[in-house]
């Protein structure tokens, strides 16, 4: 349940915090801003992701690693981690479940209103029910600790900001041991290396062309993916929620 949670806070990427900014300089809650400022002004960029998953708060050694990489260009986004893939172009939405062997796609209805969700890890729903304080940091990055009132889900989110860029370095997931979120995981661990920002991305990371094919009027996958089940998945609105005025 962790796993999913955590895959839907980082397959987005680039989410408004909304925060108020203060006029006290180089406050926590300043520095997010900043750093929010920064990816949201941003034409194209793109990271490397290193996630670890650790049994205990406190562990060293992780039970499991993940590698994978975000890449945006305008409206366009692609991202891959923990073996899905989503992409998405001013065309169509493909979503990539290479467990599940599947491929679903959706094509936009009107290209002008495409706008891809891009999520940062979100701490915007904690809002002033946190805390937010100074940790210890490095030499170019600061560290904020996130300390939630309600702390049903997460008991400590950290924060590593890059102070000379104001990019994101790593992110901490502090999960509550509960009987109700059951899981061998009790923390999260996110690392963003290799960052670019308004440097040149390739075509290729936005072409659907690497994953479905069109023959005899019908999607199918292609490569690696030909045995892979593709679902179209409508952009419409269900004939039992339609309006009829």
């Amino acid at each position: 349940m962790k796993k999913n949670l955590f895959y839907q806070l980082v397959t987005m990427f680039v989410c408004l915090l909304f925060f108020a900014p203060t006029k006290a300089a180089d406050t926590p809650i300043q520095l997010l801003c900043k750093m929010n400022e920064a990816y949201a002004q941003a034409k194209n960029f793109s990271m490397k992701i290193n996630m670890d998953f650790f049994a205990g708060a406190n562990d060293i050694t992780p039970i499991q690693n993940h590698q994978g990489e975000v890449v945006k260009r305008g409206d366009a986004y692609y991202s891959s981690i923990m073996g899905k893939i989503t992409l998405s172009n001013l065309k169509r939405t493909i979503f990539v479940d290479n467990g599940q062997q599947l491929i679903i796609y959706s094509t936009h209805p009107d290209a002008k209103k495409m706008k891809p969700g891009i999520d940062l890890p979100d701490t915007a729903e904690f809002g002033k029910s946190a805390s937010y304080t100074y940790g210890q940091g490095t030499a170019t990055a600061a560290r904020i600790v996130i300390v939630p009132k309600d702390q049903s889900v997460y008991t400590r989110i950290e924060v590593l900001i890059n102070r000379i860029n104001n990019t994101l370095e790593e992110v901490v997931y502090q999960y509550v041991d509960s009987e109700e979120i059951a899981s061998t995981v009790q923390r999260i661990r996110i690392r963003y290396s290799a960052i670019t920002i308004n440097k040149p991305v390739s075509d290729a990371y936005f072409s659907e062309a690497q994953f479905i094919t069109k023959k005899n009027g019908q999607w199918t996958g292609v490569g690696r993916y030909l045995t892979y089940k593709v679902v179209e998945q409508e952009n419409k609105v269900p004939q039992n929620l339609q309006r009829h005025d």
